[in-house]
């Protein structure tokens, strides 16, 4: 007589396990990649954070808004032309970094002035190309200026010249931001800036969001 029960029973473990083993290679095909390694930069993985809507203008005359920023990797920088050390010294770590990216598709850098008084697109047309002939500066109106900070968390603030003249300082975060293709807040670059470490991990970012 056959024995039914343990047939059932040996018929009930294997479709079990191929039901676990089927759960676990569909959590192998669908996992995430493994968060890259970064050496300084700071990623937003699945925390990324959408920009509002902004009117500023490049150093070109041409309008530059949230649109501009999709469709490509962007790195925006905040500074102002009269700044005495970081920003100098921050886009030229930008530049040195563009020829290290090893085939990868070169971002967008931008240079945003917080100082729209004296950066006009005039200034920023002398002043921005020098560093890389690719980069782009931009400003604009102080409250669309605020609306993008705000948005990123750059701080920005003017430190008026105490004889009551034009030499200003402004105080500011001294940050690359990184946005995505899709216009979307995706992560930072603290200082202090190097070159071949901000293309190291740009790569390993770029390379985590293409799987």
């Amino acid at each position: 007589m056959p024995k039914k029960p343990a047939l059932l029973l040996a018929f009930a473990l294997l479709t079990v396990l191929s039901g676990g083993l089927g759960l676990l290679a569909g959590n192998w095909v669908f996992a995430p990649p493994p968060l890259p390694v970064l050496a300084h930069a700071t990623g937003l993985f699945g925390q990324e954070r959408p920009l509002p809507e902004f009117q500023l203008k490049d150093h070109l005359g041409q309008d530059f808004n949230r649109g501009r920023l999709q469709g490509h990797w962007s790195l925006l920088y905040f500074g102002y032309t009269h700044c005495p050390d970081v920003c100098p010294t921050t886009l030229l770590a930008l530049s040195q970094m563009l020829p290290l990216l090893h085939g990868e598709t070169s971002p967008q850098v931008v240079f945003v002035s917080i100082d729209p008084e004296r950066d006009t697109p005039e200034v920023l047309s002398k002043y921005t190309p020098y560093f890389h002939p690719s980069f782009l500066g931009v400003s604009g109106d102080a409250t669309e200026l605020k609306r993008l900070t705000t948005a990123i968390g750059v701080l920005a603030m003017k430190v008026p010249d105490p004889k009551g003249g034009d030499n200003y300082l402004m105080d500011h975060s001294n940050v690359v931001v990184l946005i995505d293709p899709e216009g979307r807040f995706a992560g930072v670059f603290p200082p202090p800036h190097d070159g071949e470490d901000m293309a190291n991990d740009l790569q390993a970012i770029i390379g985590y969001y293409r799987g």
